[in-house]
């Protein structure tokens, strides 16, 4: 294991928090890899180039200059690389900022056994690869990876299984546990992703369950808590009723949600109560009250927080302060996006909490939804290409001053 920097526990390192220090921010990019920013970020500021260029790259993928191309721009930003030993000097580096890494299979709709099973396999590869690495603490898997949403939209909506779905659901069950076991085994700690509503309760059955199994020595599994929904707090107090019951500790994965147009959607097509807050600032107002609830429970609970939010960031370091808790405490971190949000990522780092990045990796074909996916989000949130770019343009200028 190489040697790796300590973690300070110094709280009063809050004063000197700035999202906005770039010199912090991209210490750990050289010049090229600065310019890249600045071009993916640039593109992003012009919201139907993306929605042109995604659909141009989805029907010509197979070429081989447009794989090329991609590869060498939205890929090399947003991704790690095709295998876990492409990624790992992505781990070195970001430890030397003290930043940990999770490191995501970033592989999605598949349909069949084989190639859950192979999920699977390849999740447990992670696990014994994070085992060795003081650095890499997380592993994540959305269930849909590894489970049918048509099979999970059916157990939702309590319809009757037949024998081959009972089948599926119980393999589905059994690949769950086996990754679950293998964190606790491996002390990895596993966030369960959330996703959309109409398939959730059976994830959040689950996750309860490994919780219940794995969540009574130390904090495993976390459930994924989403705040943009009407019920996103009251569900969050909820489920810690519901550990504190059962004998076992909440592992609170925290975030504002991923599928706002999704979700909208379907509930005004289906004629049902749309299951999300009214708008942003309600979102917001709930999130920071999540966090709040999670803070001031630790005796019970982990919190992960997965926000690009600065304000929201800023607010979780000043209470941590406020309540005493350690910068480095290991019951709180932070997490971002790789690609995204650097003045977050490397400013709360330096500031002595606990952030990493979630680092994608797969082939180019695997990942382009997860890709289309990060261009679309960074030009749907108001202002958030803009706010990355100019960062990147003032760190840009801010060398150029330096060097002259």
């Amino acid at each position: 294991m190489n040697n790796r920097p300590e973690k300070t526990n110094a709280s009063s390192s809050i004063e000197a928090l700035s999202f906005d220090n770039t010199a912090i921010a991209f210490a750990a990019k050289d010049q090229k890899a600065l310019k890249l920013t600045h071009r993916i970020y640039q593109m992003m500021n012009y919201p139907w180039l993306v929605g042109m260029g995604t659909k141009m790259i989805g029907k010509t993928l197979h070429w081989g200059r447009i794989k090329n191309t991609v590869k060498n721009t939205l890929y090399r930003h947003f991704c790690g690389g095709e295998t876990l030993s492409e990624c790992a000097h992505f781990v070195d580096q970001l430890w030397q900022s003290k930043v940990y890494a999770l490191l995501g299979y970033s592989v999605e709709g598949k349909a069949t056994d084989a190639e859950y099973d192979k999920a699977t396999e390849e999740m447990l590869r992670y696990i014994r690869f994070a085992s060795q690495r003081e650095a890499v603490p997380f592993a994540a898997f959305k269930l849909t990876g590894i489970a049918s949403f048509a099979l999970l939209e059916k157990i939702q909506n309590q319809q009757p299984l037949n024998e081959a779905e009972e089948l599926a659901w119980e393999k589905a069950k059994d690949r769950v546990d086996a990754i679950c076991a293998a964190g606790y085994e491996h002390n990895v700690k596993i966030l369960i992703d959330a996703e959309e509503t109409w398939i959730q309760d059976p994830i959040d059955a689950v996750a309860d369950a490994m919780m219940d199994q794995y969540n009574r020595e130390q904090i495993i599994v976390y459930n994924t808590y989403q705040m943009y929904l009407k019920r996103g707090l009251t569900f969050l107090q909820q489920s810690l009723e519901k550990a504190k019951s059962g004998g076992y500790r909440l592992g609170a994965k925290v975030v504002r949600g991923a599928y706002v147009e999704k979700e909208r959607n379907r509930a005004n097509a289906n004629g049902y109560e749309d299951p999300l807050n009214s708008d942003k600032n309600a979102t917001d107002d709930m999130y920071n009250k999540a966090v709040d609830f999670c803070l001031q429970n630790l005796e019970h609970l982990a919190l992960f927080a997965g926000t690009h939010n600065e304000q929201s960031c800023y607010h979780i370091a000043q209470l941590t302060q406020k309540l005493g808790i350690a910068a480095g405490d290991s019951r709180v971190f932070f997490g971002q996006l790789y690609g995204m949000s650097d003045n977050i990522t490397f400013n709360l780092a330096k500031a002595g909490f606990n952030v990493l990045k979630y680092v994608p990796y797969g082939t180019v074909q695997d990942v382009m939804p997860y890709l289309f996916r990060r261009a679309q989000e960074n030009t749907a949130i108001a202002g958030q290409s803009n706010r990355e770019y100019e960062l990147v343009k003032k760190e840009l200028k801010r060398r150029k001053a330096k060097t002259a």
